[in-house]
């Protein structure tokens, strides 16, 4: 190959990769709804009261509205609890692999007096986790101020970090 060729096909290159880094911006975001995703299951967990009723409750499950009922008068020598959960996972052993997104969206209603709120992630591991213990997969989390939950929060995945309580 003669060096004006060499060059042609140089000269090429550069242009094809500039013209693919132009048009990024305008291609479709690679996204996966969480919510509205018939793979996928939604629930939630809760703590009961000193009656027996559970705290959380569905309002409407198939669009993800959910509350929970917690008072003043719940006895605070137990830890309460309530939250909403999506299992990505069609059995145990299949999950979804993340690492080719890089942000979670969370658009949440909240009315209440706390200030924050804890959003997690879990991540299976065959190193550390056991298919027979779904408690054996690595918690990741953040904390949202609730002023930040006016409008949907976009969550760098990079900002989850693992729960102190699961490193114990």
């Amino acid at each position: 190959m003669n060096v004006k060729a060499a060059h042609q096909i140089i000269i090429a290159g550069i242009f094809l990769t500039l013209v693919t880094l132009s048009l990024h911006p305008y291609l479709p975001k690679k996204t996966l709804d969480l919510l509205h995703n018939p793979s996928f299951s939604n629930y939630i967990f809760s703590t009961q009261n000193e009656q027996g009723e559970d705290l959380g409750f569905w309002i409407d499950q198939p669009q993800g509205v959910w509350g929970c009922k917690v008072t003043e008068q719940l006895n605070t020598n137990i830890y309460h609890t309530c939250s909403f959960s999506v299992w990505l996972a069609p059995t145990d052993s299949k999950g979804v692999n993340a690492s080719t997104y890089s942000h979670l969206i969370v658009d949440i209603d909240y009315q209440g007096t706390n200030k924050q709120l804890r959003i997690s992630l879990r991540n299976f591991n065959s190193h550390y986790s056991a298919l027979e213990d779904t408690n054996s997969t690595k918690f990741h989390s953040v904390r949202a101020d609730m002023s930040d939950l006016t409008s949907p929060l976009e969550l760098r995945l990079d900002e989850f970090s693992v729960a102190d309580w699961w490193l114990r």
